[in-house]
């Protein structure tokens, strides 16, 4: 993470990724090599040593821990590359609605795999936040919220905030994940989510980090969808979360499976009754 001095540092770090107009620019300005060679270990490796990578950072561990570090870079740039097309934008929507549960799940089997611990107040970090998207992971930052949406690359995105893209990717594995000793299963209830539907969860609910809730609403939702369009379960967790909101308090939540399915049953159906009516008029 950066230190907690290095505000000027961080900030600069955000402006120069705001200001790139491309991934090659990007790739030179941070990596210090061009775009196609950034990729390889020998160039994520080279950039863990740098300069620009160390000057303000703070973190446990010298060689080993870069060398683990590079190893996550690696397989997170390797699933981008081999199933969403990374570096170019996706050929398909479908693939690019799928890039967030993707990276996500791959990004927590990799931190785990090299022995990463992040614990949620650590995720929540503003320092680690932003040093994550601006360090760590720029490229995939970038790609992400500016070659794939054709967009500006959004301040948000990189800087410590809900939508921070190294937090949300974080947050949708850890909530979302039933357990290593799942195997296939693991990431079931992750890879069956929406973009839309994630955004609601866990960009503007306030459900923190209610693991037991969040799977409720992702098994309710995977039930509802037997009989419901995709467009329609999106606006049910919408629904569901607006009015979770203004119901529940999810700071003195029991630990409950059961009392969680009960909410979110009770959720969906207000949403169902209440909520698609409303979004169905306004769309006629």
């Amino acid at each position: 993470m950066y230190k907690q001095d290095a505000v000027t540092i961080r900030d600069t770090d955000c402006e120069e990724m705001l200001q790139c107009a491309s991934m090659e620019e990007l790739a030179r300005k941070v990596w210090g090599t061009g775009l196609s060679q950034a990729t390889t270990e020998t160039a994520i490796t080279q950039y863990l040593d740098s300069q620009v990578f160390n000057s303000g950072a703070d973190y446990f561990g010298p060689a080993g821990y870069r060398t683990a570090l590079a190893r996550v870079i690696s397989r997170v740039f390797q699933k981008a590359a081999a199933e969403f097309g990374f570096p170019h934008a996706p050929q398909t929507p479908v693939q690019a609605s799928r890039i967030d549960t993707g990276l996500s799940g791959a990004l927590i089997e990799a931190l785990e795999d090299n022995e990463f611990i992040v614990p949620p107040y650590e995720a929540g970090n503003r320092m680690t936040q932003a040093f994550m998207t601006q360090r760590v992971f720029p490229l995939i930052s970038f790609w992400r919220w500016k070659i794939i949406t054709g967009k500006p690359l959004s301040k948000d995105r990189i800087i410590s905030s809900p939508r921070n893209y190294f937090y949300t990717l974080w947050l949708s594995g850890w909530l979302f994940d039933t357990g290593a000793d799942q195997n296939g299963a693991r990431w079931e209830l992750l890879h069956q989510m929406s973009a839309d539907s994630l955004v609601q969860i866990i960009e503007r609910s306030g459900i923190g980090f209610r693991k037991g809730f969040a799977q409720a609403i992702a098994m309710e939702r995977r039930e509802r969808g037997k009989n419901s369009s995709a467009t329609a379960l999106d606006k049910l967790v919408r629904g569901c979360m607006k009015r979770a909101t203004f119901t529940f308090s999810t700071a003195v939540m029991p630990e409950d499976e059961n009392y969680y399915r009960d909410i979110c049953q009770y959720l969906f159906d207000w949403a169902e009754k209440n909520y698609l009516p409303q979004q169905d008029e306004e769309t006629e």
